[in-house]
């Protein structure tokens, strides 16, 4: 997925923002299968771009910075599970199969709501840490979230955010290893 990253930021925002218009064309056109469809398609591109960017920023910093990948490839992992059980879930509703294998739809709202909940802080989650790794990069420490509250708003308005800091990530991922390296970075605001 490191391809992603080295592509110009107007067709990583084309490549993300074209496919975010059309659930709602097909929506518009009442084709509800087809708007879940790519939906999920939507969701994963971004997932994909957010796990890609993440990761090999992290590569950059893994022996100066005590940030901790595992719990953001952990709720990538689930991000990734949950879309596509959710958009199981919406297809099985367009097509009114879910009705037939639920016999009490409060069964369904049980375990989607704990979901949903979790799958927004994953989400929070994976910005923050994205966020995180530009700022710190820039900076060569660890910062506090009050400066890098910019980048993570960016994150969270997705589409017209990738356009601003998906230049920022191509720059530093392409910076040489050894200029990180010789940093001091410290840990102490963690």
């Amino acid at each position: 997925m490191k391809y992603l990253l080295t592509l110009r930021s107007w067709i990583v925002f084309a490549v993300v923002a074209l496919p975010a218009a059309l659930p709602l064309n097909y929506l518009l056109k009442e084709n509800h299968k087809a708007a879940v469809i790519s939906l999920c398609i939507w969701i994963l591109l971004l997932l994909s771009w957010l796990n890609a960017a993440g990761i090999n920023m992290f590569i950059k910093f893994r022996e100066k910075m005590k940030i901790n990948l595992s719990f953001f490839r952990f709720n990538i992992g689930y991000l990734y599970i949950y879309t596509i059980i959710l958009s199981a879930a919406l297809y099985m509703q367009v097509t009114g199969k879910l009705e037939e294998r639920l016999s009490n739809p409060a069964i369904g709202l049980v375990v989607m709501v704990p979901m949903t909940i979790y799958a927004i802080i994953a989400l929070l989650n994976a910005y923050y840490f994205v966020a995180l790794l530009i700022v710190s990069s820039e900076a060569r420490s660890i910062v506090s979230f009050k400066s890098l509250s910019k980048e993570f708003v960016l994150m969270i308005f997705f589409p017209v955010g990738i356009w601003f800091l998906h230049p920022r990530i191509a720059k530093i991922i392409s910076k040489k290893r050894s200029a990180f390296s010789s940093a001091n970075i410290a840990t102490s605001d963690l």
